[in-house]
């Protein structure tokens, strides 16, 4: 389908601002763009990004399943986090910058 590719590619945009950004799966989970965000490597960024406008409710909904997912993962031992949620507000904005 045509959104379906159109999606992954505006999540393969979006880590694009970010040179050390990448996909990140594990078994049963999936992180759309992870990324350093300090410079002592301690903390990660972890986005989720939708293709789609979000309602302050659907943005919240998002971030706590993104967060519970990242407690759940590998990374979680290593690493603390914070969550950011990205719809196509946002990226279209951060990509025209």
């Amino acid at each position: 389908m045509i959104v379906d590719h159109a999606s992954k590619m505006f999540e393969q945009d979006y880590r694009g601002l970010f040179p050390h950004a990448a996909r990140y799966w594990e078994s049963g989970l999936e992180f759309d763009a992870v990324r350093y965000a300090d410079a002592d490597g301690n903390k990660l960024t972890v986005t989720e990004v939708k293709f789609k406008s979000l309602s302050p409710e659907e943005r919240s909904q998002i971030a706590k399943s993104t967060a519970d997912k990242f407690n759940q993962s590998q990374l979680a031992h290593r690493y603390t986090c914070s969550i950011e949620v990205i719809d196509l507000g946002d990226g279209l904005h951060a990509l025209k910058a």
